[in-house]
């Protein structure tokens, strides 16, 4: 069923947290996303603004609370959301939560959440030399710093468990914008979504901040690969 009951008694919760907070980011031990550098990996030298997690929680009042997580950040790999659902879990029971999401950006200006950030020699020699001798995956040469993603789990984790407690009752209305003559194709087929989504959720306690959901299909393309500087790169 697709179609939302005018009966549906809407809450929504969010909540933020960086992911560089507590780490030395700029100590050479991690890697920039998607810089393609053949021997060394590049790392950051700058912060320019937070590398962070923003979660929003939502429910209809009927089927359960689903939570979307989006992460500052290249990409990321399916073993690394279950790892997260894996933390909730008897939070999730606990709370009546059937989905947990997790998506991301897909900017260069950020750690690596994915591995792509690996220097590319060593990676294409030494990984195909392991894998065939059945060295644990561990080993393999990657772009990801287990440190980073340990935290990112526990922020993750942290950030969801906060926007589904923050969950209040509210009104919720749907909009869009027609922004085509701002975004840009360079591939063909020519073909994309030109229409900016937003969900705005106004809480029925005035002293509550309201909740804006936009959606957009944008690759945020402020720096490039090339790129030390830490952003969240967000379209201006």
């Amino acid at each position: 069923e697709t179609a939302v009951s005018p009966d549906a008694e809407w809450s929504m919760g969010y909540s933020y947290n960086s992911l560089l907070e507590g780490l030395d980011i700029l100590n050479g031990e991690y890697y920039m996303a998607g810089a393609l550098q053949p021997i060394k990996g590049q790392v950051p030298t700058e912060i320019l603004d937070d590398q962070g997690v923003n979660v929003y929680a939502i429910s209809d009042g009927t089927s359960g609370i689903v939570v979307q997580a989006v992460i500052d950040g290249y990409g990321f790999a399916r073993g690394d959301v279950l790892e997260i659902r894996k933390r909730l879990a008897s939070f999730a029971e606990e709370k009546g939560i059937i989905s947990i999401n997790i998506s991301t950006l897909h900017q260069h200006s950020a750690i690596d959440t994915l591995g792509m950030g690996v220097a590319l020699v060593p990676a294409l020699f030494v990984n195909p030399g392991k894998s065939i001798l059945g060295a644990d995956r561990n080993t393999f040469k990657t772009g990801k710093t287990q440190k980073f993603m340990d935290n990112l789990y526990n922020v993750v984790a942290e950030t969801i468990t906060e926007a589904v407690n923050d969950m209040e009752e509210g009104t919720l209305y749907y909009g869009s914008a027609d922004a085509k003559d701002l975004m840009y194709d360079k591939r063909k087929p020519i073909q994309f979504d030109g229409e900016i989504h937003r969900f705005r959720f106004d809480p029925k306690n005035e002293a509550s901040d309201e909740i804006w959901v936009c959606e957009a299909g944008i690759h945020c393309t402020s720096f490039g690969g090339s790129d030390t500087y830490i952003s969240s790169d967000f379209p201006y």
